[in-house]
This record gives C-alpha cells, structure tokens and sequence, in this order.
C-alpha cells in the first residue's frame, strides 16, 4: 500500500476519473491488492467494503474527494503557492443564508470537456460541506498531501 498508493494519488487534483469504467480501473488496484493480503493474513471478508473497513483504509475514490476537498481549503487559505482568484470566485449573493461564507461559485461552461475540471468538481463538493468543517483548523486539512 506504501508504494503504490502515492502513485495511484499522484496529482488525483488535476486529473480524476470522472467516467464510471475509468473509476473502477483504478480502484481494481486497491481491490485486488486487499483480496490478495486478506488471502495471505487469513483474515476473513464478505466484500471489498469489508475489506476496506477492516484493513482500516478508505476507496481510493474517496480519497481522491478528501484530497480535493484539502487541496480547496490550502488554496483558500494560501497555504499553497497558488493564486485563489485564478481558480475560483466566491459565490456572493444577499440571499445565501444556508450556506457558509466560503461556497465558491460553480462555473457554466460550452463544453462538456470542463465540467469535470478540478474547480468544478471540487466546488460542488466543497459548497456541500457544514460551515463548521470549513471554518476548522482541524488535522484533516493540516495533512500534507
């Protein structure tokens, strides 16, 4: 898992699998891989969900989520030599009384091809959270990844 999960992440921000044949390549890694270790260590498994829940490791599609989700709170709070206007736009509107102070603005693009753009992919995500967690300084967005 030390070697080839950093690989398997290594710029997941700018590229993420967005089609469902492309998300299930990938995780065919992490799945094949805990198959094989719970085989060898006699640890018994229903599914590959329970596998992950007693290895104590999360789907490598959710990583991903948790590693846009940190890279947009590095960005907001220049914790990352990156420019926040250059990517994002805060959303700003008199009415925005369910939401927290940091929703971004979801960009409307021609073509399809953006949709999936890390700004937007991570926008919706980020938008969804409780005000509480992205106000926080809390150890899930310390992490260095």
């Amino acid at each position: 898992m030390t070697f080839v999960r950093p690989i398997m992440e290594y710029g997941s921000s700018i590229w993420s699998p967005y089609m469902k044949n492309h998300i299930i390549t990938i995780e065919s890694v992490q799945r094949s891989f805990t198959k094989t270790l719970c085989r060898r260590c006699n640890i018994p498994f229903n599914s590959y969900m329970d596998r992950l829940q007693k290895l104590n490791i999360r789907s490598l599609e959710y990583r991903r989520l948790e590693n846009d989700i940190i890279m947009v709170y590095k960005i907001i709070n220049k914790l990352v030599d990156l420019q926040f206007e250059s990517i994002f736009e805060f959303y700003k509107s008199p009415y925005n009384t369910r939401r927290h102070k940091y929703c971004l603005k979801l960009a409307s693009f021609k073509y399809m091809a953006y949709k999936h753009t890390f700004a937007n992919r991570a926008a919706k995500v980020w938008n969804d959270l409780p005000a509480k967690l992205v106000t926080t300084t809390s150890f899930l967005f310390s992490k260095n990844c």
